[in-house]
């Protein structure tokens, strides 16, 4: 079975090395966020036709996108 790997794998960029933490999540709110400190930047690509869900990851730097499974770099809808 394939590892998922999770927006919390990526706290850099595999590709351009951008930090992709966003700002603390105030205290008070961290509730809505399973617990999670920080937002991300990290951009979660869905294509319904494959996956209902994030089919893929992407930097809002580079603009590169990599499997949510395997971590390599894809080119989707081409």
């Amino acid at each position: 079975m394939r590892k998922e790997t999770t927006r919390d794998d990526y706290t850099v960029c595999p590709f351009c090395g951008t930090d992709l933490q966003g700002e603390l999540i105030p205290l008070e709110h961290r509730h809505f966020y399973d617990g999670e400190t920080h937002y991300s930047k990290l951009i979660g690509v869905e294509d319904p036709k494959l996956y209902d869900g994030v089919s893929w990851w992407m930097c809002p730097v580079c603009g590169k996108t990599w499997d949510r499974w395997t971590g390599l770099e894809v080119v989707p809808f081409k």
